[in-house]
């Protein structure tokens, strides 16, 4: 699994910096607020922009950005607060990038994966062909589900050398509303200074 760690830097005025410094426990509370604030805007925006979403290819959720909601973390070390999400190419679907065969030994063909198969029908999406067992017929650059005799029915995948992962930056939400609502956590603990 890829976890996502974003850094948001918070500026506090100089009066609530130096009672922070002087009070310990005061530190750790608003350590723990600011932890728990983040953590549940990362929940909250999951929630509304990816958690339940119809996928691209219509196809049936496989649940995974539930997972990803579940698996926000947070833990204080000191002054620092870390929260974290996990998921099985998180971090891709974060920054993007290029993704290429593995190489290992197929399951099906016994021979060296050289291909990506990238679903492009419903019945394909969250799956692998490994999972359609050997029934899959190859045709040019693309796997077919078969259908009575020899005849091809639907292309599943296409057959891919490659492929590039656009980064999706709105996975996390966005730092002005981080700062905002952690500036509001933080007046609630130190009230402004009269």
């Amino acid at each position: 699994m890829s976890a996502l760690t974003a850094t948001f830097t918070l500026e506090i005025e100089a009066a609530k910096l130096q009672l922070l410094r002087t009070d310990e426990r005061l530190r750790t509370r608003m350590a723990g607020a600011i932890m728990g604030t983040v953590m549940h805007l990362c929940e909250e925006h999951l929630d509304r922009h990816y958690v339940g979403k119809p996928n691209k290819l219509g196809g049936s959720s496989t649940g995974y950005w539930g997972k990803v909601l579940k698996s926000i973390a947070g833990t204080m070390a000191g002054d620092t607060v870390t929260v974290t999400m996990s998921g099985v190419g998180l971090a891709m679907k974060y920054y993007g990038g290029v993704i290429k065969p593995s190489g290992r030994i197929s399951s099906v063909t016994g021979k060296p994966i050289t291909r990506l198969a990238i679903p492009i029908d419903a019945a394909a999406h969250g799956k692998v062909p490994a999972m359609f067992g050997k029934s899959l017929i190859r045709v040019g650059g693309g796997l077919f589900s078969p259908l009575a005799g020899r005849q091809i029915g639907q292309q599943l995948f296409i057959l891919a050398k490659q492929a590039t992962i656009k980064p999706d930056k709105n996975i996390l939400p966005a730092d002005i509303v981080v700062q905002t609502r952690c500036a509001q956590a933080i007046e609630l603990l130190v009230p402004a200074q009269s």
